[in-house]
């Protein structure tokens, strides 16, 4: 046993120790030490002392009271040993002393630790979210680009216009531009000139026009055969280094064999979101569709030609080949091919109603019925629909979440990427402003907030069954019809919930303008048939019915159908021309008047921006523009 102190001397150490302040008191150890207590009791309270989890301050306190207490039996004559008996099980002690003191502590010290700990277990469940959403990949179990081409792909050589069509594209480099600039009058100049219109027989410039159109008849009857097949026959790539040889050369004129993965490095894009976004079916390419567009334009051009030369066979030829090509642009399975599917057929629209309007005797019987055959086999409903965006949506869904086997999944950090690639992850700048210049906004998403997003956004689930639940509503309304009722809202639901859906408030499409440019090239149609049909009985007439039903049915099956209404179109006749005409929104008969500032061609985005609808709905003339 280890030399004791006498009463005195401990005494005079106790107020030595217990006179400093608390701020100034020593550590526990350090007064156990100093407190000359048997080893044997010092060791049993360094074990409490140690098994306590109380503050410095606290533990001081402590240590003061067991030395007092231990000082007290020592001057008792009580032994050392006794007393480490009498004390107990060093654990037990520790606990209650632990629980005492805490129990004591004031309310705002209570508060602090408490958030302490709470601040503790934020970033513990943090660093585990962290590690959760970073190991996370998603998988590629799909290839929605075989599933896209899945119409075209066994279809034979002979109904494809491609095989038509692309040895002249290679020959002419028809996807560089302007094949014939010759044929427009050029504004600005340098690199800002561009084609404002056509060449025309009073320009100074129109034999030359009409000599370099001439050199390249073989491109526009390439043109003309292509057009008469059903098919255009040419599958939708993502990479254009995976075409043919041959197709490569017609569709890429100025590309060579990797240059599309040259530019993915150069823009940063090599790595695995990079390629991610790259093989998706949102990058898939369109390089021949709006190229169909300036073909079309060529046949308008020589409907030009053969008005001045009198060849009204040839003029009905070139419409046919306009609406032909109209129907090949329209072929890709994606909404942009049916809209400019539906722009070329308002070109060639336009090309019949100018020539009407302009010499009622211009077509005969026969070529009057070609016309009406062709307006008539333009299926635009067929033309436009949700299926390729769809797809489209099911390809990012899996590219950016995981794939747990039942359907679900969560976020994952090449998936962030890929919706800020995708414009989705815009967020302000401020948040960016401090970044170095090797940082970018997309690592710190990614390794800040990207876990957050686990909460934030849905699931792969939920996005997918909202995305088949808003395609199906969609899908509904193209095929009612307009005058059923006003359009579903489908992203109304999807407002209420703009952080959980925001990846498909970005990549849905507006349904509603789709919805618009059908309806009026459907009601455009309609009266291009009806006119067709009154100019058919003026033919054999020479007179103008009073009403459809007196017009054969070999000529008009049924009659034009208002689509406000889903009755007929009204008809009149006026200086020696037909007006039809639909009701219009305000459903009453204005005499074939128009809104006032509001174009025919263009009614209803007119008259729903505007809010004007006091008038009717012209349907022909249109006087559009040939692009509107």
């Amino acid at each position: 046993m280890s030399q004791v102190t006498t009463p005195e001397r401990r005494s005079k150490l106790l107020n030595r120790l217990f006179a400093k302040p608390v701020i100034g008191r020593l550590s526990w150890k350090k007064q156990l030490k100093l407190s000359g207590l048997p080893e044997e009791v010092q060791s049993i309270l360094t074990e409490v002392m140690s098994r306590c989890w109380l503050t410095r301050g606290e533990k001081a306190f402590v240590v003061e009271e067991l030395i007092a207490h231990f000082v007290d039996g020592m001057d008792r004559d009580v032994t050392a040993q006794q007393l480490v008996e009498d004390f107990g099980d060093p654990a037990v002690a520790a606990k209650l002393i632990q629980s005492s003191k805490r129990q004591n502590r004031p309310f705002w010290k209570k508060s602090l630790h408490a958030f302490g700990y709470g601040i503790i277990a934020l970033i513990v469940a943090y660093a585990g979210v962290w590690v959760f959403y970073h190991q996370g990949v998603p998988v590629i179990s799909t290839d929605y680009v075989v599933q896209l081409n899945s119409g075209i792909a066994d279809v034979a050589d002979s109904e494809k216009a491609w095989p038509i069509y692309r040895p002249m594209w290679t020959k002419y480099k028809f996807l560089e531009g302007q094949v014939i600039p010759e044929i427009w009058i050029w504004e600005g100049g340098g690199e800002r000139s561009y084609p404002s219109r056509f060449v025309q027989s009073e320009d100074p410039g129109w034999e030359a026009a009409k000599t370099a159109f001439y050199e390249h008849q073989d491109l526009i009857d390439s043109f003309r055969e292509g057009a008469k097949r059903p098919y255009f026959g040419i599958e939708l790539k993502a990479n254009q280094d995976e075409y043919s040889e041959e197709d490569f050369a017609a569709l890429f004129p100025n590309s060579s064999r990797g240059d599309s993965e040259d530019s993915v490095v150069e823009e940063g894009g090599d790595g695995a979101s990079g390629r991610l976004l790259d093989e998706s079916l949102v990058c898939i390419l369109l390089p021949h569709v709006q190229h169909l567009r300036d073909a079309a334009r060529l046949f308008v051009f020589d409907i030009q030609l053969a008005i001045e030369e009198g060849d009204s066979d040839r003029v009905v030829q070139d419409i046919e080949t306009m609406l032909g090509l109209a129907r090949h642009a329209a072929e890709g399975r994606v909404l942009v091919c049916g809209l400019v599917g539906y722009a070329i057929s308002g070109m060639a629209f336009s090309e019949i109603e100018s020539i009407v309007i302009e010499d009622l005797d211009f077509f005969n019987e026969q070529q009057l019925q070609k016309l009406q055959l062709a307006v008539r086999s333009a299926k635009f409903k067929d033309w436009i629909s949700y299926d390729g965006e769809a797809l489209m949506v099911s390809d990012i869904i899996q590219r950016i979440y995981t794939n747990d086997g039942q359907g679900d999944g969560h976020m994952t950090p090449q998936g962030l990427e890929i919706m800020s690639a995708l414009g989705v992850m815009n967020l302000p700048g401020i948040l960016s402003g401090g970044l170095s210049e090797k940082e970018s906004w997309e690592s710190f998403a990614e390794n800040v907030i990207g876990p957050l997003g686990l909460f934030t956004f849905a699931t792969r689930g939920e996005v997918a069954a909202k995305a088949d639940q808003l395609f199906e509503a969609a899908s509904a309304d193209l095929n009612r019809p307009m005058w059923v009722g006003k359009s579903k809202d489908i992203y109304k639901e999807l407002d209420l919930e703009k952080w959980k859906y925001t990846l498909l408030l970005h990549v849905l499409p507006a349904t509603e303008n789709i919805r618009k440019a059908m309806d009026l090239l459907i009601a455009r149609q309609e009266g291009v048939l009806g006119a067709i049909a009154l100019q058919r009985f003026y033919l054999a007439n020479r007179a103008w019915p009073n009403s459809w039903d007196e017009i054969p049915q070999s000529a008009l099956p049924r009659s034009p159908v208002d689509q406000l209404t889903g009755k007929p179109l009204i008809f009149k006749i006026v200086d020696q021309s037909p007006l039809i005409y639909s009701l219009g929104y305000d459903l009453d008969d204005d005499g074939g008047v128009t809104p006032e500032g509001v174009k025919p061609a263009a009614y209803l985005p007119n008259v729903q921006n505007d809010g004007k609808s006091d008038g009717d709905w012209i349907v022909w003339p249109t006087n559009g523009d040939e692009d509107e």
